[in-house]
C-alpha cells in the first residue's frame, strides 16, 4: 500500500474529499431519507427495508438502486442477511388453526414482505421489488448471523466499546490515523479481556 493508505482506509477518503454529510453523529432519519429522495444524498449504507421509504419520499423508482458492497476486488459479495420480527403460532394457543392461517395469509398475502423492502419469505417466491431483482443479479453469499458468545459482550462492555452503537466506526472514519485508531481499540479489547479472566 502506498503512502496515501491512511486516507485510502479512512472512510475511503470520503471525510477528506468532502463527500459526507458535516455533522457525522446525528441522525434523523425523515429528514435523510428526503434528502436522498431529492437527490441531496446520493447513497446509503443500509438494508432493503430503505428502497420504499425513500421511494415514497418522492423519489422515482427508477432512480433507486442497490446492490451488495464490495469489500475487495475478488470480484465475489457477500450480504448480510438479517430477519424482521419473527411471528409463530403459540404453542398454548387455544385457537392454532387459526392462529396458523393469520401467520400464513401475513407472510404470504398481506403484502407486508412488498411494502416493508424484504426479500421474499417464500424461497421459491421472487420479489416484485425492482431493486431487490438487481441486488440479487450480483449473486451475493447471504450470510446469517449467529449468537454470539456472551464473553465478546462482556468483554465490549467492559472495553466501553459501543458495539452496537457504531460510535466507534464514526471514531475511525475521521481518524487522522487509522491503524493508531485500531491499535488503541486492540489495547482496550486486551486490557478488558485480561480483566476479565479470559
Amino acid at each position: 500500500m502506498g503512502s496515501d493508505c491512511g486516507m485510502c482506509m479512512n472512510g475511503f477518503g470520503f471525510v477528506q474529499k468532502g463527500w459526507v454529510e458535516k455533522d457525522l453523529y446525528t441522525n434523523n432519519w425523515e429528514i435523510s431519507k428526503g434528502e436522498m429522495a431529492t437527490g441531496k444524498a446520493a447513497m446509503y449504507f443500509l438494508g432493503n427495508w430503505v428502497i420504499p421509504q425513500v421511494i415514497g419520499a418522492g423519489a422515482a423508482s427508477e432512480d433507486i438502486g442497490f446492490f451488495p458492497l464490495p469489500y475487495d476486488n475478488s470480484g465475489k459479495y457477500n450480504a448480510p442477511l438479517g430477519s424482521d420480527y419473527f411471528i409463530a403460532v403459540s404453542k398454548d394457543s387455544k385457537n392454532k388453526e387459526l392462529a396458523t392461517a393469520w401467520v400464513d395469509f401475513f407472510v404470504k398475502e398481506s403484502g407486508y414482505v412488498e411494502d416493508s423492502g424484504f426479500m421474499p419469505i417464500i424461497k421459491s417466491a421472487e420479489s416484485s421489488i425492482s431493486q431487490l431483482a438487481e441486488f440479487q443479479s450480483f449473486n451475493p453469499t447471504l450470510i446469517e448471523s449467529e449468537a454470539t458468545d456472551p464473553k465478546f459482550n462482556e468483554i465490549a462492555n467492559k472495553a466501553q466499546i459501543g458495539i452496537g452503537t457504531g460510535d466507534y466506526v464514526q471514531e475511525y472514519i475521521v481518524a487522522d490515523d487509522l491503524q493508531a485508531a485500531f491499535d488503541k481499540l486492540n489495547a482496550k479489547w486486551k486490557e478488558a479481556k485480561t480483566a476479565l479472566g479470559y
